[in-house]
């Protein structure tokens, strides 16, 4: 029989004795109530199932896959939606600020977005959603960063802090594809200020062209262009594309609403096309899609 690292997580929490200075808790939610939550520094909420997640006020359906980061300053609320047959909750990981160090904080210092996400002492009511369903490195890493937090405390602040510098460095590197924009706050500063206009990009996706965000940041349209792609690594059309398929691909495996209708809901007129820039980035139409991860 196989190793089941989630299984052996589950029992490593039922018999593990934490004690209240060690720094972290590490918990599984399993409830279909609404479970209100705060962050002691920085929480990261690991989605094995469907669920319904509420940040500072704002809602959104998770799903398996789904990794959340929420900082002290920001209120945040669970709701497992009904589990099935064998299926594991939210695993929910909470630090206090003293677990971290100078040192943790220069091994992380070349992976930006998370480093300036945890520095400054703003107050902001920050987070950051990021979906890996198809994402194979920072699933495994993420797992055994659970295995270590959930075993009996013996000195393990250094093993966890490893494999919590593993995972946030595989999470980096491919967090271009993987950041749910329309879902995260933004720092104002990532990266020189990037995130304001990304997170223009996702507020607006359905209506946004390269003129109107120009005009909006105060530039010209074609410095506005060499200055984005300079910024975010990618072009101002082929970073809108890829928020539209990313908002596509969350209504199909969150919603019922037909695909037709999720055509039009995300700005395409042609759904030939739609069907084609899908199947492209996924490698599924969208119907085999959804009937592959509902």
């Amino acid at each position: 029989m196989g190793f089941n690292i989630e299984q052996a997580i589950l029992d490593n929490l039922k018999k593990s004795n934490l004690p209240e200075d060690c720094g972290y808790r590490l918990i599984c939610e399993s409830s279909q109530n609404i479970i209100s939550h705060k962050s002691t520094f920085l929480t990261i909420c690991f989605v094995h199932c469907s669920a319904r997640i509420v940040l500072d006020g704002n809602k959104f359906n998770a799903s398996a896959g789904n990794y959340i980061m929420v900082k002290e300053s920001c209120p945040f609320s669970t709701q497992v939606l009904p589990l099935k047959a064998g299926e594991i909750g939210i695993f929910i990981l909470d630090f206090s600020k003293d677990f971290f160090d100078e040192l943790y904080y220069l091994q992380i210092s070349d992976c930006p977005i998370f480093y300036d996400f945890f520095r400054p002492l703003s107050g902001e009511k920050e987070y950051l959603v990021f979906d890996n369903t198809e994402n194979e490195l920072p699933a495994w890493s993420s797992r055994l960063l659970l295995y270590e937090a959930s075993k009996e405390y013996v000195g393990k602040k250094k093993a966890i802090l490893a494999c919590l510098v593993i995972f946030l460095t595989q999470l980096h590197r491919t967090h271009q594809n993987h950041l749910l924009i329309s879902k995260s706050s933004m720092m104002t500063t990532y990266p020189f200020k990037a995130g304001r206009y990304l997170k223009y990009m996702a507020d607006n996706y359905r209506t946004v062209t390269l003129n109107s965000m120009a005009k909006e940041f105060g530039y010209t349209p074609a410095y506005f262009s060499t200055l984005f792609k300079k910024m975010v690594w990618t072009t101002f059309s082929e970073k809108l594309m890829e928020l539209k398929l990313e908002q596509a691909k969350s209504l199909l495996t969150t919603t019922s609403q037909s695909i037709e209708g999720i055509t039009q809901l995300v700005g395409f007129t042609d759904k030939s096309y739609f069907h084609r820039c899908f199947k492209k980035k996924f490698g599924l139409t969208p119907g085999a899609y959804r009937k592959l991860h509902t």
